[in-house]
């Protein structure tokens, strides 16, 4: 988050995801609804939520990736100003997109095989 707040236009958005962050920790939990789901990682702010202000039409606000294990344990990695339609396509959000998306799956196949052990083992 320190490096989103280098840009001054983006301090107002950095200000609403520590918001969003601090509801669902210390209010409701890591509630579905509170992420959008973006490949096998999450992203805020919440899909219903949109930035009011933005530079035009290449500015879709920004993005915070991270992954939802439980209600209790969400792992925030990195995020940027999305700039493109698709992440896919912008240069500030596709290698944290990627990366959360890696990660998440090397997690849900570490979980499934440790699963499989526990169950080979009973």
């Amino acid at each position: 988050m320190k490096r989103m707040k280098k840009d001054p236009k983006d301090w107002k958005q950095v200000g609403i995801l520590n918001w969003w962050l601090s509801r669902i920790g210390t209010l409701y939990g890591a509630q579905d609804h509170f992420f959008k789901r973006e490949g096998y990682a999450e992203r805020l702010p919440p899909p219903t939520y949109r930035f009011v202000e933005s530079d035009g039409e290449s500015d879709f606000g920004l993005r915070l990736y991270c992954l939802v294990l439980s209600e209790q344990v969400v792992i925030l990695l990195n995020g940027g100003r999305k700039t493109a339609q698709r992440v896919q396509d912008c240069p500030n959000c596709f290698p944290h997109f990627n990366f959360a998306n890696k990660l998440s799956d090397a997690i849900y196949e570490a979980r499934q095989q440790e699963n499989s052990e526990y169950s080979t083992c009973s």
